[in-house]
């Protein structure tokens, strides 16, 4: 089982109703990191609830930093399976910041829109 991470916008009119603009190159992350992630972004999200991008790129932030200069506290929450790590953890992360990029190009005919308007679930 994996993640389905996406991204979407608000319908008007219609509360908690979302529609889904696109998705990041990385979109299918096992649920097996979900521990080291939410450690690493020091962000217990859940699953299948949309939340606004501007709020979360904090987040994401902090969790590359985390991975590229702290990743020996993370190494306990790996999957004993060998199904995810932190590697997997950071390329998910990355992929989402890359959709995220200011200027835009990852998405497409939504590569306008402002970072106001996105949400994102896992």
């Amino acid at each position: 089982m994996s993640y389905d991470i996406r991204f979407a916008v608000k319908v008007a009119g219609k509360e908690d109703y979302f529609a889904v603009i696109g998705e990041p190159e990385h979109n299918s992350p096992t649920y097996n990191i979900g521990d080291l992630w939410r450690k690493a972004m020091d962000f217990d999200f859940e699953q299948g609830k949309f939340y606004p991008v501007k709020e979360l790129i904090p987040h994401f932030e902090r969790c590359i930093h985390e991975l590229q200069f702290n990743p020996l506290a993370y190494k306990n929450l790996e999957p004993e399976n060998g199904w995810g790590s932190a590697a997997t953890v950071m390329t998910a992360t990355l992929s989402i910041m890359e959709y995220l990029r200011e200027d835009g190009w990852s998405r497409g005919w939504n590569s306008d829109l402002p970072l106001d308007y996105i949400y994102m679930s896992w």
